[in-house]
């Protein structure tokens, strides 16, 4: 029984990923489309992929790695560590919702950190072959937002305060 618990665990944590990475941002662009009827630009794209996939979602992780550390009174810097600084980088892109002037600065710390989670779930030896490769799908997913944005916003200075 515990297997199939650790795999209704995997399969939640996967649409928990998928539904902040990828399907938040796509309702949150429509809603904020249809209510000023603005183009959908890349600014709008980056504002919520920011906010979404970096803010967000690593806010969460991080969060989540930090309480269950906390509960198993696991108190090792190996178990706190990562959803501390998880946690630390997601401030960013929670305050680039109102402080437009940051969504380049999470855009780039978001870049180093999936890219660092990327290489971290290729790396992997345990778990299912199906977890990784979500995860190795979702974070390639997240890392090329990322860069794409970086480029964007590198090129284009004046969206940054959009």
């Amino acid at each position: 029984m515990p297997a199939i618990k650790g795999q209704r665990a995997d399969r939640l944590t996967s649409v928990m990923k998928i539904s902040i990475v990828l399907l938040l941002p796509i309702v949150f662009i429509f809603l904020d489309y249809s209510q000023t009827r603005t183009a959908v630009d890349p600014s709008l794209i980056g504002k919520w992929s920011v906010f979404w996939g970096n803010g967000v979602y690593l806010f969460v992780t991080g969060g989540i790695t930090v309480v269950k550390s906390l509960l198993q009174k696991n108190l090792s810097p190996k178990c706190l560590v990562p959803g501390v600084a998880k946690t630390c980088i997601s401030l960013p892109g929670l305050v680039s919702i109102i402080t437009p002037q940051w969504r380049l600065l999470s855009a780039l710390v978001g870049c180093c950190c999936w890219c660092l989670l990327t290489f971290r779930y290729a790396g992997r030896k345990d778990g299912s072959i199906d977890e990784l490769i979500r995860q190795l799908c979702a974070s390639i997913q997240c890392l090329s937002m990322m860069l794409y944005l970086c480029f964007y916003f590198f090129y284009q200075p004046s969206t940054i305060v959009n």
